[in-house]
């Protein structure tokens, strides 16, 4: 197993939401980096929302 320390870091991962993407926002964590992390599929669910309250007002 690799040990890396990443405590004052920061890191954004593309794709995080699942497979390699979300193994390597896991171990960022777990190293101590900050992480924001963007998908796809979170702006499709993010857009869905924004939808639903246009509808509603």
């Amino acid at each position: 197993m690799i040990s890396i320390d990443l405590n004052g870091k920061a890191a954004f991962v593309t794709g995080g939401k699942n497979g390699i993407g979300a193994a390597i926002v896991q171990i960022f964590l777990q190293a101590g980096a900050q992480v924001v992390s963007a998908d796809f599929a979170y702006a499709e669910e993010f857009q869905a929302k924004d939808n639903f309250w246009q509808l509603l007002t």
